[in-house]
C-alpha cells in the first residue's frame, strides 16, 4: 500500500495544486485514498501544498504495510 506526504516535513495532510475547497462538504476537493489508493480529484497539477508546514513542495510516494 502506498501513501504520498510532503517533501519538506513528511506530512501526510499534502493537496495537490487545484485542490480547491468545497463550501457545501467543508471539505477538499483532492484528497488520497488511502484505500483504494487512488486521488480523488477533479484537477491535479505539478506541485502541491502541505497543511502542516504550509510550503509549496512536491509530492513523495511511500510504501506501508
Amino acid at each position: 500500500m502506498k501513501i504520498f506526504v510532503c517533501s519538506h516535513c513528511g506530512s501526510k495532510y499534502i493537496y495537490p495544486d487545484g485542490a480547491t475547497w468545497d463550501e457545501n462538504t467543508q471539505k477538499r476537493r483532492v484528497e488520497w485514498d488511502k484505500s483504494t489508493q487512488e486521488w480523488r480529484l477533479s484537477t491535479l497539477y505539478d506541485n502541491a501544498d502541505c497543511d502542516n508546514c504550509e510550503a509549496e513542495i512536491w509530492i513523495i510516494e511511500k510504501e506501508t504495510e
